[in-house]
């Protein structure tokens, strides 16, 4: 999963406001001579001249900005957008009626895919808890499956990153006696219910000779392989990781499950344990730092909550401005974001919007919580507040399916300062 989210601040937000604001697009008209051409500025505060009445230049510039969201609003979700190509293929099925058998078939094997991602996924949550593991959520495809306010709650999957499957789950604050075992089995049950699948739907194809349950049984056993199949480097699977952990001598990957369930658990990051901060803090003077994205998402929540700006500025500057990697490229463009949140809420941002835009390039739109974020951000400093404010609701609507655990609890202090900030 590529996926995250009080104190007396050593530093204080700036009382100006740093962002232009946009007033009404029908209001930005001037008066003229009769048949004069009219001067207008556009909602990107471009002057221009027209022979068309002005109220017809603006109106057209606001239909196109409200289609520009509303198809990435479709884009952005999921299930909008299956929903969307599903209805546009039974329209192709009724103007090509002899693609209707093909159209079908292939609704049938993506329904079975979701099954099998989702069959996979839930091997990871029963194994994980059966060891003792606290279970966040699981999602597949258009679906996400939660535990919030002590009840498992179903609703909609909106990120794209997950789209793929992920089951999350992390070990109780104390619960690391034998963590070895308890990783080991979480990681372990995932391929391993794919085989059973496999086998299962490999027995009803030869039994009943359903044509549909081989491509079933070929979609798991498929699921199995590369699953199962050791990739320890980049993003490991789940193989990879199980080698990791049994081959982890410097117990580096063990710090990380031990991060986890601090940055998931009841704690606010000031309150992190501050034997696992300053461990954090020896690795990164000595590593890379595209190589520990999870420690230093780690200390950038904690030094947020207790408000030292200037060791979050050294942990994001190496990265923001470091070289291009494009193997580590959605890395780099999480830690954009961050940076483009400091810099806008504790400096002044009249001259940061073209540095801000640059960065915001490099966001991966996978990462829906940091894109949106930060096109807020960029919004608001185009002069476009009702959008940033629209944005900014929509991230709370977010955070309010989460439990309070540490990293959320300082992500819902970030939106109500970005409204301090924005005045909305």
């Amino acid at each position: 999963m590529n996926q995250a989210s009080g104190g007396k601040h050593e530093f204080h937000q700036t009382e100006k406001n740093c962002g232009p604001r946009r007033n009404s697009l029908f209001t930005a008209l001037f008066h003229r001579a009769p048949g004069e051409r009219r001067q207008v500025i556009n909602p990107q505060g471009v002057q221009t001249s027209t022979g068309l009445p002005a109220e017809d230049d603006l109106q057209r510039s606001f239909s196109n900005k409200v289609k520009e969201d509303y198809m990435r609003k479709i884009i952005d979700r999921p299930g909008l957008l299956l929903l969307m190509i599903f209805f546009i293929s039974l329209l192709i099925s009724n103007i090509f009626p002899s693609s209707a058998p093909t159209v079908f078939d292939l609704w049938i094997l993506f329904l079975g895919l979701l099954i099998s991602i989702f069959w996979h996924e839930s091997g990871h949550t029963i194994f994980g808890v059966s060891a003792g593991l606290r279970f966040h959520f699981l999602a597949f495809g258009p679906f996400f499956i939660e535990k919030a306010q002590g009840k498992v709650k179903i609703r909609e999957n909106k990120h794209w990153m997950y789209f793929g499957g992920v089951s999350f789950l992390t070990p109780a604050p104390h619960g690391f006696s034998k963590i070895k075992a308890k990783w080991g089995l979480y990681l372990f049950g995932g391929p391993f219910f794919s085989l059973i699948a496999f086998f299962g739907f490999f027995m009803i194809w030869k039994t009943a000779e359903n044509d549909r349950m081989l491509w079933y049984a070929i979609l798991n056993m498929v699921i199995f392989i590369a699953t199962s199949f050791p990739i320890p480097k980049g993003e490991a699977n789940d193989g990879g990781n199980l080698f990791l952990l049994f081959r982890d001598k410097d117990q580096t990957y063990l710090l990380k499950i031990q991060i986890l369930s601090e940055m998931f658990g009841s704690k606010r990051p000031m309150d992190w344990d501050k034997g696992l901060i300053e461990q954090c803090k020896e690795i990164m003077k000595e590593k890379n730092a595209l190589e520990n994205p999870m420690i230093n998402t780690f200390l950038f929540y904690h030094y947020f909550d207790a408000g030292k700006m200037e060791q979050i500025l050294s942990i994001l500057e190496p990265i923001v401005h470091g070289p291009p990697l494009r193997d580590k490229k959605w890395i780099k463009g999480s830690f954009n974001s961050l940076y483009i949140l400091c810099k806008f809420l504790y400096e002044n941002n009249e001259d940061s919007l073209e540095e801000f835009e640059k960065l915001f390039k490099e966001i991966p739109g996978f990462d829906s919580y940091a894109y949106h974020r930060s096109l807020a951000i960029i919004k608001f400093l185009k002069g476009d507040v009702e959008g940033a404010k629209n944005l900014i609701n929509q991230l709370e609507r977010e955070l309010d399916h989460t439990d309070g655990q540490g990293m959320y609890h300082t992500e819902k202090e970030i939106l109500q300062k970005l409204r301090g900030k924005m005045l909305i």
